[in-house]
């Protein structure tokens, strides 16, 4: 059986990584997928990160938190993405992406470049990160924090 790793050795892949500020490779990743300002956007072909750009993650709309959710799901089918690095994201958010065909990989501390790094070597897990974000003011389903060392 061949290895299941997360490295694309033949093929290309877009990434979107919730960023912390501007967005590009010196951004740090966001503790909170939904409310990151901004997803830095990259091509992967093979080991080299080509075509680097930014994408504003659209507001929240309090009145419609479903279709909120949405909005940031589209966006990234919208542009081509396959595949998520977050630092945290709720379960609606995660859900909508898996329904997308989005792959989404628990990203760490650490800046964007660093983050599809540990993805190239096949570091960083399928699913959901926490790595905590002050501003996130509501609650995940589960309600605790698993971490693991390495």
């Amino acid at each position: 059986m061949a290895n299941e790793k997360n490295n694309k050795d033949m093929s290309t892949v877009r990434i979107a990584i919730a960023s912390m500020e501007k967005g590009g490779l010196e951004d740090k990743l966001s503790g909170h997928f939904g409310h990151c300002p901004v997803f830095t956007v990259l091509d992967l072909e093979g080991k080299k990160i080509k075509n680097v750009n930014k994408l504003i993650n659209p507001p929240h709309n309090k009145a419609d938190k479903l279709k909120s959710h949405m909005l940031a799901v589209n966006l990234l089918k919208e542009n081509g993405v396959n595949i998520v690095i977050e630092g945290g994201i709720g379960k609606d958010h995660l859900r909508g992406l898996e329904q997308v065909g989005i792959k989404v990989y628990a990203g760490t501390n650490g800046t964007v470049e660093f983050n599809v790094k540990e993805f190239m070597e096949s570091h960083l897990s399928i699913g959901k990160a926490d790595i905590g974000d002050p501003s996130h003011e509501h609650e995940h389903e589960s309600g605790h924090h698993d971490h693991h060392d390495h």
